[in-house]
């Protein structure tokens, strides 16, 4: 089987944003731990509003990752929308 050729992108893994990656999945199991703690430790008010406010810069952080992301595949549609679908080929299966 052929790879997938589209323009702008490289399949590398090496080219990944793992930061990224790495930036949104940390700020998801920080905002899950908020909850979790707003949920099952019936924190006081001083800290319930701490907490909240915290988790709501996670979730901005996360909305801001997601979109960022959004973007780029639209990017890559763009780019990609005159190609001919026959040399457009599934990568392969590399496991």
């Amino acid at each position: 089987m052929q790879s997938r050729h589209f323009k702008g992108v490289n399949s590398s893994k090496d080219d990944t944003k793992d930061s990224e990656l790495h930036d949104y999945e940390a700020n998801l199991q920080n905002l899950e731990k908020i909850i979790r703690h707003l949920e099952d430790d019936n924190p006081n008010l001083n800290d319930l509003v701490e907490q909240y406010q915290k988790g709501m810069g996670y979730y901005r952080a996360c909305e801001k990752l997601l979109k960022e992301a959004e973007l780029k595949i639209e990017q890559i549609r763009r780019e990609n929308r005159d190609q001919d679908p026959e040399e457009l080929a599934l990568p392969e299966d590399t496991e």
